[in-house]
């Protein structure tokens, strides 16, 4: 039986992943994708992109088939600024609804964590558990298998 995460555990990934992507979204250029390590191997990729005047993060996880699942969907408010940081001048629910979604988004990766996860070359590899610094623009291909093939 794999192991579960604690709700402690899950709300402190969320939160770090927060601080990661308020870091890293004003220094990549978009569209990006990280993945983020979570515990037991798992790797969750997160999507910032922008359409039109709205900016989006999207949580895939794989399924047994290799293909992506989304498991959530986190859009900033209208009238927001797309250059700002993610996550700045939220409310208190604003924030808690944020937690919320990335909770369960990592809840589900980590479930569903497979051992042939693969890391994306086209996306920049982020260590959820160490401090936010510069990262290299991905570059790479998508992995020939694995996660999002």
């Amino acid at each position: 039986m794999k192991a579960t995460l604690s709700e402690t555990e899950k709300r402190t990934l969320a939160e770090r992943i927060m601080w990661h992507l308020n870091f890293h979204s004003t220094r990549m250029e978009l569209p990006v994708f990280y993945q983020f390590a979570l515990p037991d191997g798992a790797l969750m990729l997160v999507g910032d992109s922008r359409k039109g005047e709205r900016r989006s993060l999207v949580c895939w996880s794989a399924t047994g088939n290799a293909q992506a699942l989304t498991v959530a969907i986190i859009n900033r408010a209208r009238g927001s600024s797309l250059t700002e940081p993610w996550f700045v001048d939220l409310t208190p629910k604003q924030h808690e609804k944020v937690v919320g979604k990335l909770t369960t988004a990592i809840e589900y990766v980590h479930r569903n964590r497979d051992a042939n996860w693969v890391r994306r070359g086209d996306a920049a590899y982020v260590d959820t558990m160490s401090d936010p610094a510069p990262l290299p623009q991905p570059t790479g291909e998508r992995p020939a298998f694995g996660f999002f093939a």
